[in-house]
């Protein structure tokens, strides 16, 4: 899961891959989110939440083995 909470503003989530290719693109307008992200294989990945003012990046590690 990733999980927000930017009060009621609306960012756009995008995930990539480690090859720079885009893996999703969602709007969060809720002020707590949360997406799930079952599919994905293990790995890292670079995320960025963006709106008109304001790009959060980061880094997502998934490990479906626990």
């Amino acid at each position: 899961y990733i999980s927000t909470a930017f009060g009621n503003e609306i960012f756009t989530l995008t995930l990539f891959d480690m090859y720079g290719r885009e893996i999703m693109n969602n709007q969060v307008n809720q002020s707590i989110s949360s997406i799930n992200l079952p599919s994905l294989p293990n790995g890292m990945y670079i995320y960025t939440l963006s709106n008109k003012e304001k790009m959060i990046k980061g880094i997502l590690w998934i490990n479906q083995n626990r």
